[in-house]
C-alpha cells in the first residue's frame, strides 16, 4: 500500500512538473483541450493537463518586423526599379493568427510585392522618388486591412531605398553633371562681367 501511494505521489508531481507551464512577458499560448481551441494563456504561470490540453502556438504580442527580399517593379513610365522593404506589425487577435492563416510570413510578404507593383505601375519615375510616404501609407493601410481577417495588424511600412538600373542612374549623373556645369559657366560669366563694369 505505501509503494503503491509513493507511485500516485510520484505520478501527480510528475503530472504537475509536466503541466506547469510558464508564459514569457511579450507573448500568450494558444491551448487546446483534446483538439479544440480552449483558451488564450497570458503571461505568467497556467497549468496545461498532460494528453487533454496542449500547447498549439506561442505567439508574439509585440510588435515584429518583416523583411521584404527586394523586388522588381515597374514604373508607369516603363522603367523598371528595385525596391527593399520592411513591414512592421503586431498580432492583435492571436486565435485569428494560428488558425486563419497557415506561413503567415509567405503570405504578408506576397500581399507586400503585389501592392507595391500594382502602387508602382500607377506613378512615374519622377512620381516615385518623391512620393514615397505616399507610397508606403497606401501599402500600409492596402495591407492592414487584408490581415485583419488574420488577426494581424500593420503599424507600417518602410521602403527602404530604390536601386535604379545602370543607365537610368548613368544618365541621371550626367544630367546632373551638365546642370552643375551650366550653372558654374553662368557664375563665371557674371563674375566676368561685373569684372568689365568695374574696369570701364
Amino acid at each position: 500500500m505505501g509503494t503503491l501511494f509513493m507511485l500516485l505521489a510520484a505520478a501527480v508531481v510528475l503530472l504537475v512538473i509536466v503541466g506547469v507551464k510558464k508564459v514569457s512577458q511579450g507573448s500568450v499560448y494558444v491551448v487546446e483541450n483534446l483538439g479544440k481551441f480552449s483558451k488564450i494563456a497570458e503571461p505568467g504561470i497556467f497549468f496545461c493537463m498532460p494528453f487533454y490540453s496542449r500547447v498549439r502556438n506561442k505567439v508574439l504580442i509585440c510588435e515584429q518586423s518583416l523583411d521584404i527580399p527586394p523586388q522588381t517593379v515597374i514604373t508607369k513610365d516603363n522603367v523598371q526599379l528595385k525596391s527593399d522593404s520592411c513591414i512592421f506589425f503586431t498580432v492583435v487577435d492571436p486565435m485569428k493568427f494560428t488558425y486563419c492563416v497557415q506561413n503567415w510570413q509567405n503570405a504578408m510578404s506576397a500581399l507586400c510585392i503585389a501592392s507595391l507593383r500594382n502602387f508602382f505601375g500607377q506613378i512615374t519615375l519622377d512620381e516615385a522618388q518623391t512620393s514615397r510616404q505616399q507610397i508606403t501609407a497606401q501599402v500600409q493601410n492596402t495591407l492592414d486591412i487584408a490581415t485583419q481577417k488574420w488577426g494581424i495588424k500593420v503599424n507600417r511600412v518602410e521602403i527602404q531605398k530604390f536601386e535604379l538600373p545602370f543607365n537610368i542612374r548613368e544618365s541621371m549623373e550626367r544630367q546632373k553633371k551638365a546642370e552643375q556645369e551650366k550653372r558654374e559657366q553662368v557664375i563665371l560669366a557674371e563674375a566676368a562681367k561685373e569684372s568689365a563694369i568695374l574696369n570701364a
